[in-house]
């Protein structure tokens, strides 16, 4: 998948990630640093740029002694994302480190390329680095080598369809599926355009512990699963944004799921992350039983293995070196995209304690996980709970989506969420 988002890559719809960390207490400059330069050691991909071999195709070079800098500001708002440019692999590394402190309160975020990591990785890293940031502050927990498994030999899996049916259904999974419509109208820029003044745009919202927990219930009272629940509320959100007399047809939500292997794996490579499309007709979305429907064909997606196929099919097509222009097709062929993290361990939320620094010096507050934006699809969604928290987070492309239509739309999401919160009290 790595290769897959690199050629997703373009200059105006970089293909990066960014997660945010909100604190209560202010960060100690010397002991993070230190803690991010013995923290990026463990992580290859991190400190790796890419060159092409003779027949064009990327690959990875790790130099010998990678240098990297947190670029500090006076003080970032509670709505607030640091200016960041393109990542271009093939001339820097696949990471970006800023941070505020001050007066009370800090800030740490992570621009990360999505070829170098993906959502769950960077919480991985995140709370390797904070476990690290702890043990500079004084507190000794455990050697680094316990907390990441060391990279090894990777085994390529078996193909277990011929390379011309894979090649067959890659297109028709694709390019032959039936044509979801785009969010909005709007003209997306030119792939090689520069990138706007308000890059990254993003707007999040949160839920409170009990409301979070109530919810949590609401999704067990239905038997369906968390994340059935807030993709049934995303849908509802969408419907009521779009306005009764919008365009019908096929919605589509990309939602990146991950491999059994992957959920207990603590290895610093990127997981096997793979995606299923859930297709959602806008007639069926005011269904009595469209929350079960969703459900049903989540299951069955996943049972008929649509996830791992997909794999496959990238593989193939990246042996035959084609993997680029399926990427870069100029259509749309998805909504949006909804990633849910789920509950995210960042070690405690006590950072600094012991040793001679104070238990209260340091608290986690919020976390926010901020999704790429593409060329067609210029709003994406992720959800993860930290502290029993639910946070909602929507990026989107400032281009075709004012900050006002935005805010409107995750406070419509939020909306639904609630209401479904009602049901679980």
């Amino acid at each position: 998948m790595e290769e897959l988002f690199f050629w997703d890559d373009r200059p105006a719809y970089p293909c990066a990630c960014f997660f945010r960390l909100a604190f209560r207490g202010e960060l100690k400059r010397l002991e993070l640093e230190e803690a991010l330069a013995q923290t990026l050691s463990r992580y290859p991909f991190f400190t790796s740029k890419v060159e092409f071999d003779g027949a064009g195709r990327p690959r990875w070079c790790v130099p010998d002694h990678p240098q990297f800098v947190i670029c500090w500001h006076e003080e970032l708002g509670d709505q607030e994302l640091p200016s960041a440019g393109r990542i271009d692999l093939s001339a820097e590394y696949g990471i970006r480190f800023f941070a505020s402190s001050g007066g009370g309160q800090s800030c740490l975020i992570i621009q990360f390329h999505h070829a170098c990591s993906d959502g769950l990785g960077i919480t991985r890293f995140f709370r390797d680095l904070l476990a690290t940031y702890r043990e500079r502050c004084g507190t000794i927990l455990s050697t680094p080598e316990e907390r990441v498994t060391k990279l090894g030999a990777q085994k390529s899996s078996r193909w277990w369809l011929p390379s011309r049916v894979l090649g067959v259904l890659w297109r028709a999974f694709l390019l032959a599926r039936r044509s979801p419509l785009p969010l909005c109208a709007g003209n997306p820029a030119h792939p090689e355009s520069p990138l706007p003044e308000e890059y990254p745009s993003a707007v999040w919202q949160s839920l409170d512990p009990q409301e979070t927990a109530c919810l949590v219930r609401a999704a067990a009272r239905q038997k369906v699963t968390l994340n059935t629940l807030l993709l049934r509320d995303l849908l509802l959100a969408l419907a009521d944004w779009r306005g009764p007399t919008s365009q019908r047809g096929w919605i589509r939500i990309l939602v990146p799921v991950l491999s059994e292997k992957a959920r207990v794996s603590s290895s610093p490579i990127p997981d096997p992350v793979s995606m299923i499309f859930l297709d959602v007709h806008t007639e069926e979305i005011n269904s009595p039983h469209l929350l079960h429907k969703i459900q049903r064909d989540l299951l069955a997606k996943r049972q008929s293995g649509e996830d791992d196929l997909l794999q496959k099919a990238i593989g193939l097509e990246r042996r035959r070196g084609k993997l680029a222009k399926h990427v870069r097709a100029n259509k749309c062929l998805f909504t949006t995209i909804f990633s849910n993290l789920g509950k995210v361990q960042l070690d405690s939320h006590r950072l600094a304690q012991g040793g001679g620094v104070g238990s209260d010096d340091l608290r986690l507050e919020s976390a926010q996980g901020i999704h790429v934006i593409r060329r067609h699809c210029p709003a994406n969604f992720a959800a993860l709970i930290v502290k029993g928290s639910l946070s909602l987070t929507m990026s989107f492309d400032s281009r075709i989506l004012s900050r006002t239509d935005a805010e409107r739309l995750l406070q419509g999401l939020l909306g639904t969420v609630r209401d479904s919160v009602k049901l679980g009290v």
